[in-house]
């Protein structure tokens, strides 16, 4: 996403939020790690220079972030985080009051 704006010069910031830090190694479920853990920061290696000009990792829980952040319109959002109701609508909750005929996608959710 984060390259889609920048090749066709359009204005925008992709906002991700995760309790994960940036250099911590681990399985990020995508065909590069499929044999090792690795960092967030070297499987993205090839997109350094969109980081913090384009895509903006904030470290911690939802919950919390979503209470903090100052954002005033979202014009699409992929939700893929936590997966019980309430914590889909807290997120969803969020960003219905902050677009208008705009676009959410969820990955998906626990149904239990």
């Amino acid at each position: 996403m984060a390259c889609a704006l920048d090749r066709m010069n359009i204005d925008g910031m992709i906002s991700i939020i995760n309790p994960f830090h940036h250099n911590k190694k681990m399985y990020w479920n995508c065909t590069s790690d499929i044999d090792r853990k690795y960092t967030r920061k070297k499987l993205l290696r090839n997109y350094s220079d969109l980081i913090g000009v384009r895509i903006n990792f904030i470290e911690g829980n939802a919950e919390n972030i979503l209470q903090t952040l100052n954002i005033n319109r979202v014009h699409f959002a992929f939700l893929d985080a936590m997966h019980s109701y309430e914590e889909v609508m807290l997120e969803f909750n969020y960003l219905f009051n902050r677009q208008k005929k705009d676009m959410i996608i969820f990955d998906d959710y626990t149904k239990s």
